[in-house]
């Protein structure tokens, strides 16, 4: 589960930058058939991020967001495109 906050700042008619801070909470574990359970693990950590998302017509938009998240220390990223369809 996760929260966050977005800003998101119009850089031209039909584009935008957006900015991602948040908190997430996790909860892993790790286990072996035959063994059970090895270790696991829980949290909450911060995360953040930076985006950007162009409108090529009325109905169609193309994004990318960047985003760390922290796991006690470790960070993991992720990188992200997407495409948006409207039906109006």
């Amino acid at each position: 589960m996760a929260f966050s906050l977005l800003g998101i700042a119009p850089i031209g008619p039909r584009s935008e930058v957006f900015f991602q801070l948040g908190l997430h909470m996790w909860d892993i574990e790790l286990s072996e058939d035959g063994t059970g359970k090895l270790a696991d693990d829980d949290g909450n950590d911060i995360f953040y991020g930076i985006g950007f998302r162009a409108n090529v017509t009325d109905k169609v938009g193309l994004g990318i967001r960047y985003n760390v998240y922290d796991f006690d220390g470790d960070d993991v990223t992720r990188l992200n495109f997407n495409a948006q369809i409207g039906f109006n």
